[in-house]
């Protein structure tokens, strides 16, 4: 029996063995964020104040300032704009075109926990979800912007997918109403840089 238990407890050690294999959460960086002039994607948006769904264009226009494209938000009624500069790992949003004040900043590389503050706002990436992209399984991740200054108050969270770009936006604010606005993918073309 003392034999047959030795036996047993050597197999037991020599067939354990460590695994090397970890998972670790993707990351993405600046690089892998869409950016070639002539990209372009349509959304379903839904706006709950004014009850009104529309199809929205979002297309990337060269522009003269360095590091700096023009996204241009066509509309069934009307266009809008907004600068996207790049600066090192930093992505900035703005409606200005000296993108001195953004009102969006994304920091690279993206990784699940990561978090930055710019003027009233808080960002983070809560979290790395498996989506369904227009019948395709994707990795995307969750940005959570939040911000909050006297009667105005908000989340913004954003599905980002590496190579693709923002493919859905969840917005609720709360001021003198509450704002509920939904984008989501319907079409893309990606343009190389």
């Amino acid at each position: 029996m003392k034999y047959f238990i030795l036996a047993t407890l050597f197999l037991t050690v020599i067939s354990c063995s460590e695994s090397t294999e970890t998972y670790q959460d993707p990351i993405t960086y600046l690089a892998d964020f869409p950016q070639g002039s002539g990209s372009y994607w349509v959304y379903a948006y839904y706006d709950s104040l004014t009850s009104t769904a529309d199809t929205v264009t979002v297309s990337i226009e060269n522009h003269t300032a360095e590091n700096t494209k023009l996204w241009k938000y066509t509309y069934t009624d009307h266009t809008d704009s907004l600068y996207v500069k790049t600066s090192g790992d930093t992505l900035k949003m703005s409606q200005d075109s000296a993108v001195e004040f953004p009102r969006t900043v994304i920091i690279f590389p993206l990784e699940k926990g990561k978090s930055w503050m710019h003027y009233i706002y808080t960002d983070s990436v809560s979290a790395v979800q498996d989506i369904n992209v227009l019948g395709e399984s994707k990795d995307a991740f969750i940005l959570n912007e939040n911000w909050g200054a006297f009667n105005d108050y908000g989340q913004i969270k954003r599905w980002i997918v590496p190579n693709l770009g923002i493919v859905k936006i969840r917005h609720t604010g709360w001021s003198f109403g509450t704002a509920n606005n939904t984008w989501d993918l319907l079409d893309y073309h990606i343009q190389e840089n």
